[in-house]
């Protein structure tokens, strides 16, 4: 399964009164039950029964072979989208493009439906009416599911799907159920006397409010007390201006919204668990600067070349480089997960029909015009500044003409062409809903210095731009048409970058970039500071593993390609390198790289980190059954083999794991560092299990008591109400000479 799940991919509620109206009636008619088409997972086509619950909080669908109830929670969706007209799922299960709809409903784990409307208007009174359900919105009479980032919403996403005959209860063997899903170890014995303390009713069963308090006791953060003390006057509560002193002590600002969130009492005082769920919760309290999640930050304004941006390679492939599939899915996940420069291996086709793959293996082919009406419909969402196409072109001049048709009159005036370069600043704010096409040319003068160093070519010529530059080709007749399309030029330069445009790529293999950055690191600097530097991985990859792209950006590289297929520590510090700046894409260079002649340099640093406690810390792969978890945590900048540190083991226990350990970790570089957070889970019989974790970039880490939020390690997926508390302490050192 694909990494990129990134970030949920939701629909929004109904917008209009006439919209609401359509999903009520929709709702109606799922109380009693509907009947619909659903796509197997062996592309056969089947009606099915979908009906509400009884509490109108899940669907569920009839018949099923399988001996369980066949549900899917609201809360649990995680990515709802209408599927992509040109996927294989429509030829295979003999469906019409051009008329059905298929939206495809994911969990954080991948386990959905693939449900066929037999028109557009139907899908998306469909999709308004999951998002109405999951957010809520203007138009809904009380707003969304509860936030699952809180305690109480973490219990409530639980009791849902523990309690599938929606009678409202829970007895003691489903109590013991939600507890081992929770990570929760517990005795059968103390659990019975804790549910028969609780049980209000005398019957034997919990309902959620009786749960809630009896989980709420058993699981209080009591190591957290003595903060709550050193500001608190009393033992039981906090009032508003204490927790303001605590605020001003984090270096925060108090705010009259943040602290109603909290629901304060009639006195405006909290409680000790509401200020635990205050420190415990990243959206309230998150580690990252909130500004970075909010907007764009940095000035956009400057040269594309000032600028590190996301990059794919090989996009179009699902698997590893050899045999794997050709997906048109795989660009429009990695355009919403912020993508900026995509990869596109261009071969000819049958009925002069050009075709992606990876050319010579035995990798599946998709069309040219699929993947290009892909990228006209998810080009912008996620971000409204410019994408790349790097253009592998192997096609003849026939099919070239053909794909130089099919950028023009399907991308229309997305697409900047080569008319538009004397008169357009390459900036990513003058670039906004801007598609650019960069041609690396292919034989002589393919520009990947695959075997030597920079400046070993002298065959350059002086500056041209690079419609000019494709002109020159000693390939001869390549199509105009296609040239005309060309906007970001292939170059090899012979001077470090000294005779090329700022607009100007050079791609290196990772390898040659590792030496390069030991070698002639100030000379590639300055290379990169006059033009663009794209890094793709070495061949040798053929499961499509990863490199470390912290190598490239500490000497400026722009465009760091990564196998976005594959969910490694390697794209994990490429998802926190790119949270930043709202996740457009883009991340402005530091000073001292796009100026290295400047003053400016690098900004050491030291991050003391207390790690104090967890909380909701899930098994590996979020797996139900198994030990409860024997959680410890790891801490890095960049490179894990040169600065790991580590906790000790917590036995038996995820829900609130606590440590209370202090390390020290050294940063070369404040501007472009990275500090992992990951928790491991001790397996005594096996290699240890990478559970979840957070990577922060350091210029953008809050200082103080913050909670860091996790993803699944698995495939990147969020986990809502899952962090780690710590404590960040950060001292700025002299610049090295």
């Amino acid at each position: 399964m694909p990494a990129l799940t990134i970030g949920s991919t939701l629909p929004d509620p109904p917008q209009t009164s006439e919209e609401l109206l359509a999903v009520q009636n929709l709702l109606a008619r799922l109380q009693t039950s509907l009947t619909l088409r659903r796509v197997t997972k062996r592309n056969s086509v089947r009606r099915r029964t979908v009906s509400l619950t009884s509490d109108g909080k899940a669907l569920e669908y009839k018949p099923t072979r399988k001996s369980r109830r066949q549900l899917l929670v609201f809360r649990d969706l995680y990515e709802v989208t209408k599927m992509d007209p040109a996927s294989k799922v429509y030829k295979k299960a003999k469906l019409n493009s051009n008329t059905n709809v298929v939206v495809e409903m994911n969990t954080r784990i991948h386990r959905g439906w693939r449900i066929v409307f037999d028109d557009k208007a139907s899908a998306n009174t469909w999709l308004q009416m999951i998002g109405y359900k999951v957010k809520g919105g203007a138009l809904a009479p009380s707003g969304a599911v509860p936030n699952e980032d809180t305690l109480t919403g973490c219990i409530c996403a639980t009791w849902e799907r523990a309690d599938t005959n929606r009678d409202g209860k829970v007895d003691l063997k489903e109590a013991k159920k939600m507890m081992v899903r929770m990570n929760v170890e517990i005795s059968d014995d103390l659990l019975a006397d804790l549910v028969r303390k609780h049980d209000a009713s005398g019957d034997g069963a919990l309902d959620l409010e009786e749960f809630t308090t009896l989980f709420i006791q058993l699981t209080q953060h009591e190591e957290l007390r003595p903060l709550f003390a050193s500001f608190a006057a009393q033992v039981d509560w906090m009032t508003r201006a204490e927790f303001d002193c605590f605020l001003k002590a984090q270096g925060d600002v108090p705010s009259d919204i943040l602290f109603n969130t909290l629901k304060p009492d009639k006195n405006s005082r909290i409680t000790f668990t509401q200020f635990v769920h205050y420190l415990l919760s990243p959206c309230l309290n998150p580690a990252l600067d909130p500004a970075h999640q909010t907007g764009v930050v940095d000035e956009m304004t400057h040269p594309l070349k000032d600028y590190f941006i996301n990059s794919s390679h090989n996009t179009y492939l699902s698997g590893d480089q050899f045999q794997s599939s050709s997906q048109i899915e795989m660009y429009r996940r990695a355009l919403l997960a912020g993508c900026r420069c995509v990869e596109l291996d261009c071969w000819d086709g049958k009925d002069n029909d050009p075709v992606i793959y990876h050319g010579h293996t035995r990798t599946s082919k998709i069309r040219f015009v699929d993947v290009i009406d892909t990228i006209r419909r998810h080009a912008f969402t996620a971000s409204p500044f410019p994408v790349i196409l790097s253009l592998e072109v192997h096609t003849s001049d026939e099919q070239s003409m053909v794909m130089a048709d099919h950028l023009r009159t399907i991308l229309g005036d997305m697409l900047m062409t080569a008319k538009d370069i004397p008169n357009m600043m390459y900036t990513p704010e003058s670039l906004k809903g801007k598609v650019l096409v960069k041609w690396k040319l292919p034989h002589n003068d393919v520009d990947d210095a695959k075997e030597g160093l920079a400046g070993s070519d002298n065959d350059s010529g002086a500056a041209r731009s690079p419609s000019q530059k494709a002109e020159a080709s000693s390939q001869g007749a390549l199509s105009h048409l296609l040239r005309s399309c060309v906007t970001v030029g292939a170059f090899k330069t012979s001077d470090w970058g000294r005779d090329a445009e700022p607009y100007y790529i050079q791609s290196y293999v990772e390898t040659v970039v590792k030496e390069l950055a030991l070698s002639h690191r100030d000379e590639f600097i300055g290379q990169t500071s006059r033009m663009m530097v794209r890094v793709y991985p070495k061949g040798t990859r053929i499961g499509s593993s990863n490199y470390n792209p912290t190598t490239a950006w500490s000497v400026g590289a722009q465009l760091v390609a990564l196998n976005y297929q594959t969910w490694d520590d390697d794209m994990r510090l490429n998802d926190g390198m790119f949270s930043l700046n709202k996740g457009c894409g883009y991340v402005l260079k530091p000073d001292y790289l796009r100026n290295p002649s400047g003053k400016a340099k690098a900004t050491p640093c030291t991050i003391t980190v207390t790690v104090l406690s967890g909380t909701q810390i899930p098994k590996p792969s979020l797996q139900k059954k198994g030990d409860i978890a024997d959680p410890y945590v790891k801490l890095y900048i960049n490179k894990r083999d040169r600065t790991e540190v580590k906790t000790s083991v917590v036995r038996n226990n995820g829900l609130n794991p606590y440590w209370m350990e202090t390390f020290t970790l050294a940063c070369e570089s404040k501007e472009i560092d990275l500090l992992t957070v990951k928790v491991m889970d001790e397996d005594t019989t096996s290699a240890n299990d990478s559970v979840c974790e957070m990577v922060i970039p350091v210029r953008a880490l809050r200082t103080g008591y913050r909670a860091v939020p996790m993803k699944l390690c698995k495939n990147g997926a969020s986990l809502p109400g899952a962090s780690i508390l710590c404590k960040f302490d950060i001292v700025d050192l002299p610049p090295q000479s």
